[in-house]
């Protein structure tokens, strides 16, 4: 195993007991929380710093590079918390832009950030006036891919966005076995389903209807025209109505899946969860050297 703290492999000089690495498919930056001996208080010593990098390497996974955003001591105890994303994406700002296009404000916040952005299956949507409004930028570009019907992962210095409907669609890469002996749990929320998406914005409004749900969900946001607010209902549907069938499980440690990963799941005693999936997030354990798979059906038709 490496641990590169800024670039530089320090593994060999810490007594680490905790190794926590999230990997997220949407909604959430990336995290690592690392815990290790200190009762001689060396690392306050060295001076370490947030904003600092840090990635940890292991034959089975990588981090990629992350930015340290927490450190603390206790009792012999130091922790270090980590996320892909730079501390700067926190900072809540505002701003307004006038006819722009998708990837011109994902192109300008990934550049402010010292970011590379990856589009994969976009349309490369204009907007007429477009407001950020006291809010961060990872959280305002989220939620944009959001009405989009895309999704943001940040992952080793890259904003990478894709459109999730498109992503379902590829074949699944594996089998994924729920055998007898496997630590699995599995949750089936159909019931909650809404049936349409209302979104009124000022003189405009949009609907969006799929599915026998008989819900109705009802938002106020900016839209510049009925075909727009249309559009944002059916990224508003989509996103309150895909994961209200859900599992996870857990596994030897393994690199063999990511977030956004297609695969087949095989439930032998949990049948009705059986089928293509989506991997929403996956929790590395690189001290217990387990893999805990999160996944959520694939069942959303048209949307």
């Amino acid at each position: 195993m490496k641990i590169l703290y800024n670039n530089v492999d320090i593994y060999g000089d810490i007594s680490l007991n905790y190794a926590m690495h999230e990997m997220h498919a949407e909604g959430e930056a990336d995290s690592l929380v690392l815990r290790f001996n200190d009762s001689k208080g060396n690392w306050s010593k060295w001076n370490p710093k947030t904003g600092d990098t840090i990635a940890l390497e292991q034959k089975k996974s990588v981090t990629g590079k992350m930015f340290i955003h927490e450190l603390s001591a206790r009792n012999g105890i130091y922790t270090i918390k980590a996320m892909s994303m730079p501390m700067s994406m926190h900072d809540k700002r505002s701003a307004t832009w006038q006819r722009v296009t998708f990837s011109e404000i994902a192109t300008q916040i990934a550049t402010r950030h010292g970011l590379t952005l990856k589009l994969y299956d976009i349309k490369n949507q204009t907007y007429i006036s477009l407001n950020q409004k006291n809010e961060s930028d990872s959280a305002f570009l989220s939620g944009l891919c959001a009405l989009e019907g895309y999704q943001m992962i940040i992952y080793d210095g890259n904003i990478v966005i894709y459109d999730e409907a498109t992503r379902e669609k590829t074949v699944a890469s594996d089998k994924v076995e729920i055998g007898k002996q496997t630590s699995y749990t599995c949750e089936d929320r159909s019931s909650e389903a809404f049936g349409s998406a209302k979104v009124y914005a000022g003189t405009y409004q949009g609907t969006f209807a799929s599915g026998s749900g008989q819900r109705i969900l009802e938002t106020s946001l900016q839209a510049n025209s009925n075909t727009e607010a249309s559009r944002f209902a059916k990224g508003l549907l989509r996103n309150a109505n895909k994961a209200l069938k859900t599992g996870c499980l857990m596994l030897d440690l393994t690199a063999k899946y990511a977030p956004a990963s297609i695969v087949e799941i095989v439930a032998q005693k949990a049948v009705q969860w059986s089928g293509k999936s989506f991997v929403t997030k996956v929790r590395q354990d690189y001290v217990k050297n387990l893999t805990t798979l999160y996944f959520r059906c694939i069942y959303l038709e048209g949307y």
